[in-house]
């Protein structure tokens, strides 16, 4: 799903093309984390009692899906 007006994604490939290699990097792993903890909220919100360990794996299985993951440990 496209939320992006083609303007608005060339004005964006464009702020992003002057950006150094390293601030590119810098800018991936920001929004990575923040994926990772807006995943972790949901899953929060969708299972509250499930302790750390059991949201990581569930975290785990939405990053890497088809991927087999051992049982939490508690």
């Amino acid at each position: 799903m496209l939320d992006t007006s083609p303007e608005a994604a060339e004005i964006q490939l464009r702020a992003i093309q002057r950006r150094s290699p390293a601030e590119r990097v810098e800018l991936a792993v920001e929004m990575s984390l923040t994926v990772r903890e807006l995943l972790r909220a949901r899953l929060r919100a969708e299972h509250p009692g499930h302790s750390e360990a059991q949201l990581d794996r569930e975290l785990l299985q939405l990053l890497y899906p088809g991927t087999e993951f051992p049982p939490a440990s508690e």
